[in-house]
């Protein structure tokens, strides 16, 4: 199986904001690079890299850049877009998804 094709099965597990925030907090608190990298880019390609972006309110660019070397990644600027995608989903009355500080 190809990476690209596991992304893809990854998206259809990945549909809904709780189950995305929740791979992602895990993974980033995991400290496993590659699992951090995986669960970025199957949320991009379920909700779109510029949709991360704008709900984070981060610049499209800088999101690209902390992810480009998925052998290192931005881990703080990828901290701080799951914060914001979680603080986003509790003040829309979101289901609360608690993240831990790193």
């Amino acid at each position: 199986m190809t990476i690209e094709a596991d992304l893809r099965s990854a998206g259809e597990y990945l549909s809904d904001r709780p189950s995305q925030l929740l791979a992602l907090k895990d993974a980033l608190q995991s400290g496993n690079v590659p699992a951090i990298t995986r669960v970025f880019a199957a949320v991009a390609l379920a909700q779109g890299t510029e949709w991360l972006a704008r709900e984070a309110e981060v610049d499209s660019a800088t999101l690209f850049s902390a992810l480009k070397d998925p052998a290192r990644p931005d881990l703080p600027l990828l901290a701080y877009v799951i914060a914001r995608l979680a603080a986003n989903d509790d003040a829309a009355g979101g289901p609360n998804v608690p993240l831990d500080p790193l």
